[in-house]
């Protein structure tokens, strides 16, 4: 699906320049505002995935319109450009949610970078939404808690959290991985502590946002293990149903939302067996069925069993089953 980019900036030029450097990226704008009633207006009627907007301050408040889009049940993401970059403006920026700030005038590759990551953060949005809400809004609206607010925030995240516990999928989770990650490259990128983001109710969280860290982090690691299982079955499923298709660890453990090694222990938790043993294990189970259609030759069976060379095939045939592919056709009289 084509990601759906709305400009934000009065300068004419600089938004033609803009809307050139964007479709060169092979995204779509959809929409240019001038001002920030024509930005809001656009926002409600072309529902964009991305908003760029300018922090100059003449016509458009891209700060503003930022916090507008974070507060939203489906976010936007934002991203902010402007020719000053300093310490605090950045610091609202990450407060009100934007993954990215470009100076300018634009470069090619932070544009690329930008989109590339507003994409990505856009996607998530786009499946995890109905699921996820309430986690996106509790992140966007933690900048502006008090801790007995955040008690409260908890208390309704984990409740939607149990409540989709049976349906929730690993890439809800990658989601706020990666949101998590970007708010520290930005912060690394800059400087910036989280004692800057909330210096005045740094000492009002102490030990209730301690316990309720610990509590979310208890309580999401136990959805995560249960939903991990019903990934890994499905990753199973998918083994039996495509074993004749070239099969990685690599490409299931993408499919799935996971990182290799997590997937890799998932699988072996789950199945006894690791991913290349399982994998083959399922092609040898095949290919015995197969072996018994005498009209089909051996390198035919391995080659309908997802094995590319036959020499491989006998040597994993004879590893599992203890005897030749060969021998295995004898004991039928075939």
């Amino acid at each position: 699906m084509m990601l759906r980019v709305m400009l934000a900036d009065q300068d004419v030029i600089e938004r033609r320049q803009a809307v050139q450097m964007v479709e060169e990226g092979g995204y779509t704008v959809v929409g240019q505002a001038g001002s920030q009633p024509e930005a809001w207006e656009q926002v409600e009627k072309l529902w964009p995935e991305v908003v760029i907007a300018d922090t100059s301050g003449n016509g458009i408040d891209g700060l503003t319109l930022a916090r507008g889009l974070s507060e939203r049940e489906h976010p936007i993401v934002v991203v902010l450009t402007g020719r000053s970059s300093d310490h605090q403006l950045l610091l609202q920026a990450m407060r009100y949610g934007a993954i990215a700030f470009l100076p300018k005038p634009w470069k090619r590759d932070e544009v690329s970078d930008a989109l590339r990551r507003a994409s990505k953060l856009a996607g998530y949005y786009r499946v995890y939404h109905t699921q996820y809400g309430h986690i996106y809004r509790f992140f966007h609206r933690l900048g502006s808690l008090t801790a007995v607010d955040m008690l409260q925030e908890q208390q309704q995240l984990v409740q939607g959290l149990m409540r989709n516990a049976r349906t929730a999928d690993e890439a809800g989770f990658q989601c706020l991985r990666e949101l998590d990650a970007q708010w520290r490259r930005l912060f690394r990128k800059h400087e910036i502590t989280y004692s800057d983001l909330l210096p005045e109710r740094e000492a009002d969280i102490g030990p209730h946002f301690q316990r309720m860290a610990e509590h979310w982090a208890a309580r999401t690691n136990m959805l995560r293990r249960n939903n991990a299982g019903l990934l890994i079955q499905r990753a199973g499923e998918y083994i039996q149903s495509y074993y004749y298709k070239e099969l990685t660890l690599s490409e299931l453990s993408e499919r799935y939302g996971m990182s290799i090694s997590y997937f890799s222990a998932q699988f072996k938790r789950g199945y006894g067996y690791s991913f290349v043993d399982y994998v083959n294990r399922v092609r040898i189970q095949k290919s015995k069925e197969l072996l018994l259609n005498p009209h089909l030759k051996v390198y035919e069976v391995a080659h309908a069993a997802g094995y590319t060379t036959l020499q491989y095939f006998n040597r994993v045939f004879k590893q599992i089953v203890n005897m030749t592919p060969l021998e295995y056709r004898k004991q039928f009289g075939i």
